[in-house]
């Protein structure tokens, strides 16, 4: 079955379901029916996809002349003592009204958030006043 460009893979997968219920019988097409991760592998392995123009959705862009940080944790996210390893991170949440950003403070011992910083935009300020925020406790 030769498919139009302009569908795309949930619509191929619905067109192949309605086709092997054309040519199978009622308990036949329950017993076997296309997934979509089948029909997205065949039209890929066919060069029949067109390709994605989805935008990555990072917030900040790598410096690819800036040296590497070292990576102190190594992908250790334990600690044997409260407030020995702190992580954070900036989480950008779409509103109604615009962008909202969070700056969580987490403890590894107990796996608690131990303060929390929003705002509207992504400056130094967020980071400083979490941090700000984590210490006064």
């Amino acid at each position: 079955m030769r498919f139009p460009d302009t569908r795309g893979t949930k619509k191929k997968h619905i067109l192949l379901t309605v086709n092997e219920c054309k040519r199978r019988k009622f308990i036949e097409l329950f017993l076997r029916k296309t997934s979509l991760s089948s029909v997205r592998r065949a039209l890929r392995n066919g060069n029949l996809m067109k390709p994605s123009h989805r935008s990555p959705d990072g917030l900040t862009k790598a410096d690819k002349k800036a040296m590497r940080p070292q990576n102190l944790l190594k992908r250790d996210f334990t600690a044997k003592k409260q407030n020995k390893k702190w992580l954070t991170d900036i989480t950008q949440i779409p509103c109604k009204d615009g962008k909202l950003y969070i700056a969580p403070i987490f403890d590894c011992f107990g796996g608690e958030i131990i303060s929390l910083a929003m705002d509207t935009n992504m400056r130094k300020e967020l980071c400083i006043s979490a941090l700000e925020a984590a210490f006064e406790l």
